[in-house]
């Protein structure tokens, strides 16, 4: 009888994809957090964590109370609809300590001054 062997590099093929496999598993078995998939394809305990992380975010009123001059000029331009902190970035730092300097300025930040002026 004429016996087939394998190619060895076949052999070892099949040895190195089981052995990644293998590896694979073990990885997401060690790995993956024991909440993860509970809510979803995301890991559940992550929304505990987030809630008693501490919001950098002052809001619009904080802004209102030093910048009501400039916030009634925006309120009737396009920008109506857009809180400060969306474009200058969280202040709640500088609403605690105003000698802090905080944001971005519109005249020396170039790609938003570039937007401005290109759809302004």
């Amino acid at each position: 009888m004429n016996e087939r062997k394998l190619p060895p590099q076949l052999i070892r093929l099949v040895i190195l994809t089981v052995a990644i496999l293998g590896l694979y598993g073990l990885a997401r078995f060690f790995l993956t957090p024991p909440s993860f998939g509970e809510l979803g394809f995301y890991r559940a305990l992550a929304l505990e964590e987030a809630t008693l992380r501490s919001p950098v975010f002052a809001g619009q009123k904080a802004c209102d109370e030093c910048h009501s001059d400039t916030i009634k000029k925006v309120a009737k331009a396009e920008h109506k609809t857009v809180s400060c902190e969306s474009c200058h970035g969280p202040g709640r730092a500088h609403v605690e300590n105003p000698e802090l300097k905080w944001g971005r300025s519109f005249a020396f930040d170039a790609t938003v001054w570039t937007r401005h002026v290109r759809h302004g």
